[in-house]
């Protein structure tokens, strides 16, 4: 049998919304920079808030301190976080079929690749439509861990497909949208799947 070789990417269908959640996070992380910076500059300037009667307070300076180093804080991590949440807003996924193996990466601004797991079609035990009966069984199911691969998925007319497999002793309920091309050749080369049909 000849080797068979497949790659796909997976891009968000509807990019508008991507582009608009990152507008909103960019705003709100600018937002949150400057109220950190601001209360930076209260924190410098609490030094002239605790004179009392003329006299320096070296206890209520420290308090003020603390206090206004917290809520910096908080807000600086608070524009960290955005940022990163902000760079998961335009994620595609990789598809990579090699004879026996479905390999699936995450591709985060078309900059940052990260492998996320390998099938091997031999520990595929079912796989058909996401709107198919069975896969309402397998996501139901306890123990099973379930892994979303598409952007797509909260989209309507995206065509999804679900793998249930075990690997390493755990289930697992994978969420993808491939192509009719190598969808035909998972499951051709998924024995169980196909003694099943």
């Amino acid at each position: 049998m000849a080797d068979i070789y497949l790659e796909e990417k997976v891009s968000d269908t509807t990019p508008g919304k991507a582009k608009k959640r990152s507008v909103l996070l960019t705003v709100m992380q600018v937002l949150c920079g400057l109220g950190g910076a601001f209360f930076l500059l209260v924190m410098f300037f609490s030094q002239f808030l605790s004179v009392e009667e003329g006299k320096f307070v070296l206890k209520d300076y420290l308090i003020q301190l603390a206090i206004w180093l917290v809520f910096a804080v908080i807000f600086f991590v608070a524009a960290w976080l955005l940022g990163r949440l902000k760079q998961k807003q335009f994620c595609e996924y990789d598809y990579t079929f090699v004879t026996d193996s479905l390999r699936i990466a995450r591709v985060i601004n078309n900059s940052r690749r990260k492998f996320m797991l390998e099938v091997f079609c031999k520990d595929i035990e079912d796989m058909g439509d996401v709107d198919d009966e069975s896969f309402s069984r397998y996501e139901t199911m306890q123990g099973v861990k379930k892994i979303v691969a598409t952007p797509n998925a909260l989209n309507e007319e995206a065509k999804l497909t679900y793998l249930f497999f075990t690997k390493n002793g755990s289930k697992t309920l994978l969420i993808i949208e491939p192509s009719d091309v190598m969808r035909i050749c998972i499951m051709r080369n998924a024995r169980q799947v196909l003694k099943r049909r």
